[in-house]
């Protein structure tokens, strides 16, 4: 039972791991931006913008169709959700 389970584990669809890789950047992005707040408000929302368009262009160049439109809105929306969490929680800390 433990081998069925492995392998479902191991065959993650594009999609689930494109949204995966995008919530640690996303993460990661929030905690620069709010180390970025200090300097500007404006130099911490575009560092944001520079950090996904600079992940998301290659993969983008890879894909073709249909599943680019879909791979591109879910790395948008899944980027951004949560580095706008992250940045606000750690502002208001």
């Amino acid at each position: 039972m433990s081998n069925v389970y492995g392998e479902n584990m191991v065959k993650m669809k594009i999609e689930q791991k494109i949204v995966a890789i995008y919530t640690v950047i996303g993460a990661v992005s929030g905690l620069i931006s709010n180390y970025l707040t200090a300097i500007s408000v404006f130099w911490a929302a575009i560092s944001a913008f520079m950090i996904y368009f600079g992940t998301v262009l290659p993969i983008l160049k890879a894909k073709e169709g249909k599943k680019k439109k879909s791979i591109s809105f879910n790395a948008a929306m899944t980027f951004f959700l949560v580095w706008a969490t992250v940045w606000v929680f750690l502002f208001n800390l």
